[in-house]
């Protein structure tokens, strides 16, 4: 029993029931007892709240004979009273007079009788839904003061819209239930008709009639846009429109307003500037392989210079049968560079006209309809200007590329270390804030031409840089890998942990016009190796290159370390 409570004083007193009473000074500790198996049973006059026993995993039992409470009070210290007042009323109970005095007086017993304390357990729920009634009650209020103002607000919005509608530039018309209710100037002027011509009239008389039946279609879907399609004038003739639909309200019912716009002579100049565009794509196409065959016979011809300089640097007495077929190799070679030359020049008059032409077309384009076109048709003229100026760099490249084999060589002692660091304060401004450790060994010097060699540098480093743009933490290598032969020659390398490329075409890395990786993710022409073996075998050198596809890329040279 909880100790000092009404159950610990009678359980003393009444003490002959045979039981050991163990007093607990909370209930937590009551309930606890019970739990641990220290005692059998918790004695408690007052309701405890179910959970209160659930925690500890006991049984709640109620005890029908003791739940109705009736106090007789006496005065104090009467004790023979009192005891004589106990004595009965335990005598009535027991024979059951209680329960029929109790029902004639009083009414029925009850076995639960309802008692303010019954009741607690129900104030909250019961003010949480009163809480709730006066809640809905406002918010309903409040909804329907909210609906009578965007009435209001709607009505204002139709007037301004309806406004905005009629001065529009481009064309726009509001049709319910496949009829046009209102059109503005623009779009009537666009079809030839007056505005009230136009008005109560079938949405589908804007279009062709082997239209009619896909416009219906559309219609009926409630298909936004945008899109292209053919418009039908008052006269019968036939307009290119832009379209694009959305649902609105008109005079308090559901309707759908179209915006057209005429696109007439964009859709001209499109198929202007695409017609201009095959031309120039076809004469680049058949004067870049003109210009292949002229390059691959200089470099048949370089070839075979070379290997004639090795039999004649390995035998002098070959020398002599050779000289003349060298001579003859040497004039055909001149005559050869006089003539790739002449047609560098005549490439690059003829591709720039129709370069400068399709410039000058897309500027026009773009001034013409400025504001009148959409993103994607302003992307297109954007792809034409920046495809003109990338054929513009290719022919500055192919320039560059056949100036290399004519222009006479300065041969000097040059300090390769200080051009690296020339071409690295170049690399800057393209590098950015990328993160590239630099990893350079100590270069000796070199024999050849300064400003030759300080562009194999350039196009080395400037490849390492662009290729390894998709690494987190950029590592490029340079140095030296060895003496690679008696001649003197000192062997270089230019290493990266870049994306690599495909052994498998190895064969096609320092060909001009040759590119194993797509324009859109690198950038380039394709002429930049072929410009570094032509520099490099100009200077008694070769180049070759390893690498994988994601591992990674080395290139490697030789030069001579003495002047030859």
């Amino acid at each position: 029993v909880l100790g000092g409570t009404v159950e610990h004083t009678n359980s003393l007193k009444y003490a002959g029931w045979g039981g050991i009473v163990v007093p607990k000074t909370s209930i937590d500790a009551l309930f606890q007892a019970v739990a641990d198996g220290q005692v059998d049973v918790a004695l408690s006059m007052r309701r405890q709240h179910p959970k209160a026993t659930e925690d500890h995993r006991l049984r709640s039992e109620f005890i029908e004979g003791i739940l109705h409470e009736f106090r007789f009070a006496v005065h104090r210290g009467d004790r023979a009273t009192l005891a004589r007042l106990n004595d009965a009323l335990a005598a009535v109970q027991k024979s059951g007079e209680f329960n029929r005095l109790y029902a004639k007086w009083i009414g029925p017993i009850e076995p639960n009788p309802l008692r303010l304390a019954d009741l607690k357990p129900l104030f909250f729920p019961a003010v949480l839904v009163l809480v709730a009634v006066v809640v809905i009650i406002v918010w309903q209020r409040r909804m329907l003061a909210q609906r009578a103002a965007q009435a209001v607000v709607l009505r204002e919005t139709e007037e301004r819209y309806r406004g905005l509608v009629e001065t529009a530039f481009d064309g726009s018309v509001i049709y319910q239930d496949g009829m046009i209710r209102t059109v503005n100037a623009a779009c009537a002027a666009m079809f030839g008709y007056e505005e009230r011509e136009l008005i109560g009239r079938p949405i589908t008389d804007l279009a062709p009639v082997e239209h009619r039946t896909n416009t219906e279609a559309l219609i009926a879907a409630g298909a936004d846009g945008p899109r292209e399609t053919v418009g039908l004038r008052k006269d019968g003739g036939l307009i290119q429109i832009e379209s694009a639909g959305r649902s609105c309200a008109f005079e308090g019912r559901s309707a759908r307003i179209v915006a057209v716009r005429n696109i007439t002579d964009r859709k001209a100049a499109e198929a202007a500037v695409r017609r201009l565009n095959n031309e120039l794509e076809a004469r680049v196409d058949e004067r870049t392989a003109e210009l292949a065959r002229r390059v691959a016979q200089v470099e048949r011809l370089y070839a075979e210079q070379e290997g004639l300089l090795r039999r004649v640097s390995a035998s002098q007495q070959s020398a002599d049968r050779s000289a003349a077929r060298l001579q003859e190799l040497n004039a055909n070679l001149l005559a050869a560079n006089h003539e790739l030359e002449a047609f560098s020049y005549s490439v690059s008059h003829d591709l720039r006209a129709p370069l400068r032409n399709i410039t000058g077309f897309v500027e026009l384009l773009a001034k013409r309809t400025d504001g009148q076109v959409d993103a994607e048709s302003k992307r297109f003229l954007a792809t034409l200007t920046t495809e003109a100026t990338r054929m513009g760099m290719l022919i500055d490249d192919l320039l560059t590329f056949s100036r290399i084999g004519r222009a006479e060589m300065n041969v000097q002692r040059v300090d390769l270390q200080e051009l690296v660091g020339e071409v690295r304060e170049e690399l800057r401004t393209e590098i950015g804030d990328r993160v590239i450790e630099w990893r350079i060994e100590p270069l000796p010097l070199a024999s050849g031409d300064r400003a030759l060699l300080r562009q194999v540098l350039a196009n080395l480093l400037g490849n390492a840089v662009k290729f390894t743009r998709t690494r987190p933490a950029a590592v490029i290598e340079l140095g030296v890998s060895g003496v690679s032969g008696p001649d003197s020659t000192q062997s270089f390398f230019v290493r990266d942990n870049g994306v690599g490329f495909n052994p498998k075409y190895l064969d096609r890395l320092f060909g001009v016009f040759q590119r194993l990786h797509n324009q859109r993710d690198f950038e380039g022409t394709g002429i930049g190796l072929a410009n570094v073996k032509r520099i490099i075998n100009r200077h008694g050198g070769r180049v070759w290159a390893e690498g994988s596809v994601d591992k990674g890329a080395a290139f490697y040279f030789t030069l001579p370390t003495t002047p030859a």
